[in-house]
């Protein structure tokens, strides 16, 4: 159950959940609830929406062989698939330097399918597909199809894919993700896992891990920016979402008061 919204919070936590009795803030968090800051990670969420939305209206195709739009990237880059972006199973490496062209990616050391390893190259050239697919920058199709329709008003998609929102704005997504809001086809892809080559499931469904819970999973990630933790979840089986950011660069806090919040156990730290 959702903890006693009068605890007190760490410094620098904002904090916050919603449920069918609507929207709680813990401690004074309502005050911080409206401070714009980078979600990092957390943003592939949004990202793997507006991919899936192309995938809905015919524009992209989870078996799209990734050097079809991105021509640019190294030959050995021919077997990965664009749901081997979206599931983090291309073997593509975690980051690269600011700046380096995609052509001179290191060649990864696992093949496609065959290793889950979260990699941000990989959400960046997703970025990149979504835009040369829909032929519009991946800001507008987010500003259109989820930003408006869920009162997002303070979210942006700045430089590429870097998801710049609030802890009001994020609460409203992770609610938006266990009720639904975005329509049942759009939500089961979303929430749709991803497959090994051996057929064994990954833990990452649409942009969100996926954390298993006594009653049913829930899908959850979390960003990492200098001096910031953004954690958001939402358990469609408790029928509750929450929101953490956290002035700190450990994960740890942030996601264990969310995972409090929806009414999951404790488990193994996200990776």
């Amino acid at each position: 159950m959702p903890v006693d919204e009068e605890m007190p919070l760490p410094g620098g936590m904002t904090a916050g959940y919603a449920n069918s009795a609507g929207v709680t803030w813990l401690g004074d968090a309502a005050e911080q609830a409206e401070t714009v800051v980078c979600v990092a990670a957390a943003g592939n969420w949004i990202v793997a929406a507006c991919v899936a939305i192309l995938v809905r209206q015919g524009d992209l195709d989870p078996s799209l062989p990734v050097r079809t739009l991105l021509p640019e990237l190294p030959a050995w880059a021919a077997p990965i698939r664009l749901h081997h972006l979206i599931h983090h199973t291309s073997g593509l490496p975690e980051k690269a330097d600011p700046g380096d062209p995609m052509e001179t990616l290191p060649e990864p050391q696992a093949e496609p399918g065959t290793v889950f390893s979260p990699s941000d190259i990989g959400y960046a050239c997703l970025t990149t597909l979504a835009e040369r697919a829909g032929g519009r920058p991946v800001a507008e199709i987010a500003q259109k199809h989820l930003f408006t329709p869920l009162g997002m008003a303070s979210t942006q998609v700045r430089s590429g894919s870097e998801v710049w929102s609030t802890a009001r704005d994020m609460l409203r997504w992770a609610e938006a993700m266990h009720i639904g809001a975005l329509g049942p086809r759009l939500t089961a892809l979303l929430r749709q896992p991803g497959k090994m080559r051996d057929g064994a499931l990954v833990p990452y469904a649409w942009g969100s891990h996926i954390l298993p819970g006594d009653r049913g999973p829930a899908y959850a990630n979390t960003g990492r920016s200098p001096g910031c933790v953004t954690f958001v979840v939402a358990s469609p089986a408790t029928a509750t979402s929450a929101i953490v950011i956290a002035l700190t660069d450990d994960p740890q806090p942030a996601e264990s008061l969310g995972k409090q919040l929806v009414g999951l156990t404790e488990q193994e730290p996200i990776r």
